[in-house]
């Protein structure tokens, strides 16, 4: 079994390649219902239980700044 998983990992890994650096303000920052522009991350303070844990840490550093 551990040598058919090799051989699928190699597969898989041979088929993909590294990602370019991003420059943040081209990724579409999104939970799905909403969607959050960059520049827009800079001031939020205020978030709901519903939000996604990522936009809470940002919006905690941002109370902090």
């Amino acid at each position: 079994m551990a040598a058919v998983g090799r051989q699928v990992q190699g597969e898989f890994l041979a088929g993909t390649s590294g990602a370019p650096a991003t420059d943040m303000d081209h990724l579409d920052l999104t939970d799905g219902n909403q969607t959050w522009q960059p520049g827009e991350l800079e001031t939020l303070t205020d978030t709901s239980d519903s939000d996604p844990s990522w936009l809470k840490i940002q919006a905690a550093m941002n109370r902090l700044a």
